[in-house]
């Protein structure tokens, strides 16, 4: 069996996981503020698919991988005379900032700060006043729900919040452990008496599997999360200067290494953008290493998308045809209108996503 397909096969086999897991708390899958970029990535379906429809339901299809280009993306950040500020090797770097920004957003310190601010020491009789905890042989839960309390040690608890930690689970021949993080359709709010607080709106879940001769893993992350300054650190998620929706998987054995994923990001990361979106995204060691595919687009600060559409793969039916011109580069569409510039990436900057040994979370 292919490479390819060994990944291709692997990553269906764990996208239900992600399917599965849709948010319908307010700012998670399914709304986004205008101009923020971000796009509908809920059940991991098509999330940013075409960035031109991200953030405006007046935007186009955006450019798809089949070649087809989109029209004008416009709203009402978008002012009359306004131009793309973007050049094509501008959106290409920022693709690939973007991505990296997503893929490495380090997920276990949200979990970890969670976890600190909501040890089973933290609670107390009637404070939450629904608390369920389960510890089984693999697999942990803590689950607690309150219309608003305060423990006598000063520690608020507002909203629920649900925590699952999956440990050496055995699935076939796959060991997993994971992590899920879930405000259960609330907004999760746990303050301490000295003011630090942490606050999600939404679902993060991470994982990490060992097979006989590969590794496979998962992100995924819809909706909102914050904390205090100290809290926060270095970590730009937690800090609000990055914003990630949407999910990635990773596959590597030792000939082949593969990232695929849909989704959005906005925040400081992206250079001279605003705003990257991405879908049926992949990047691989092979048969192509120098080019992704998939669906992307780059919002300017004027509120232009700037979808790059590269040719070298299109993917139809799940599965990926790299029959294409395999040379990093393809079309920049700025504005819905057809550059004069190539566009191409950096074949470090696809490197850089590929550039880990276990999984980055």
């Amino acid at each position: 069996m292919s490479r390819a397909r060994r990944f291709t096969l692997a990553l269906w086999a764990f996208a239900p996981m992600l399917a599965c897991h849709e948010d319908t708390s307010p700012g998670g899958a399914g709304s986004s503020s205008e101009g923020s970029g971000a796009v509908d990535t809920s059940a991991g379906s098509e999330a940013g698919s075409g960035g031109s429809s991200g953030g405006s339901s007046e935007g186009s299809e955006g450019a798809s991988s089949s070649g087809d280009l989109p029209s004008p993306y416009s709203d009402s950040s978008t002012g009359p005379g306004a131009m793309p500020t973007l050049t094509g090797d501008e959106a290409t770097a920022a693709l690939g900032e973007g991505l990296h920004a997503f893929l490495f957003s380090r997920p276990s310190e949200i979990v970890a700060a969670y976890i600190a601010f909501a040890p089973p020491e933290a609670f107390e009789p009637g404070c939450p006043e629904t608390q369920q905890f389960v510890d089984g042989e693999f697999v942990d839960v803590m689950l607690w729900a309150t219309g608003g309390c305060t423990t006598a040690a000063g520690v608020s608890f507002s909203g629920s919040g649900r925590l699952q930690v999956t440990t050496d689970l055995v699935d076939g021949e796959r060991t997993v452990d994971a992590f899920e993080l879930s405000s259960e359709g609330s907004t999760m709010r746990i303050e301490n008496a000295d003011g630090r607080f942490f606050e999600l709106s939404g679902y993060l879940a991470f994982e990490s599997g060992t097979l006989t001769d590969a590794i496979d893993g998962a992100f995924s992350f819809i909706g909102d999360v914050s904390a205090d300054p100290d809290t926060a650190g270095t970590n730009a998620v937690l800090s609000g200067s990055l914003r990630p929706q949407g999910y990635v998987y990773l596959y590597s054995q030792p000939d082949y290494q593969a990232l695929y994923g849909s989704g959005s990001v906005t925040g400081d990361a992206l250079g001279s953008a605003v705003a990257v979106s991405f879908a049926d995204a992949n990047v691989a060691s092979y048969p192509c290493a120098v080019e992704p595919a998939g669906e992307f687009a780059v919002r300017d600060s004027e509120g232009y998308w700037h979808d790059l559409v590269f040719d070298a793969a299109t993917f139809v039916d799940g599965e990926y045809d790299w029959s294409g011109e395999c040379d990093g580069c393809g079309t920049h569409v700025a504005g819905g209108e057809v550059s004069d510039e190539t566009a191409c990436i950096a074949p470090e900057a696809l490197t850089a996503l590929l550039d880990w040994e276990a999984m980055p979370w």
